[in-house]
């Protein structure tokens, strides 16, 4: 372990307040064990429209496959949004607003955690590029997994980027 300060930054539009003190101190902590030395967070909560954005753009990026195969049968129903508007040609902008619609329908904290509420539980990604020196990748994750103030943590290529969820007690 490691006595360097850890450095934390914000992806250009993530706003940082979205972030606990509490979450702040845990992704250090791990850092700290892992030897990284700096890390930037690039998703934090998210609205329901941000929401079907990230998913729409993660389609994109991806696959429809890849996208069923990260999310429930909640997200499914949303992906599923995003199919028929492909298949019936509509724009980017229509898409997501059907999808949008999905999301709150079938209850947003139940597509993603990132459009729940952070004073429950504080859901982030970290840029898988942003992890320096990459070659820590590795004990990082191992070190996200270990602690026991994370709920839950997903890192790709089952999710795009290291998926923090920290219960706020």
């Amino acid at each position: 372990m490691s006595d360097h300060q850890p450095r934390i930054s914000f992806a250009s539009g993530v706003d940082g307040t979205k972030v606990s003190a509490l979450s702040l101190s845990v992704v250090k902590d791990v850092m700290r064990k892992a030897d990284v030395t700096s890390v930037t967070i690039s998703s934090v909560v998210r609205t329901t429209r941000q929401q079907a954005v990230a998913m729409y753009d993660n389609v994109q990026n991806t696959s429809l496959a890849a996208q069923h195969a990260l999310y429930g049968t909640a997200g499914d129903k949303v992906l599923d949004v995003y199919e028929k508007g492909r298949k019936a040609g509509l724009s980017r902008d229509a898409i997501i607003l059907n999808m949008t619609k999905e999301i709150e329908a079938v209850g947003p904290e139940k597509v993603s955690h990132h459009a729940g509420d952070p004073s429950k539980v504080n859901v982030f990604d970290v840029g898988p590029h942003s992890v320096t020196p990459q070659a820590n990748k590795a004990k990082f994750a191992k070190a996200a997994k270990e602690d026991p103030r994370v709920s839950q943590f997903f890192e790709p290529p089952n999710d795009p980027g290291y998926h923090f969820e920290i219960p706020q007690h």
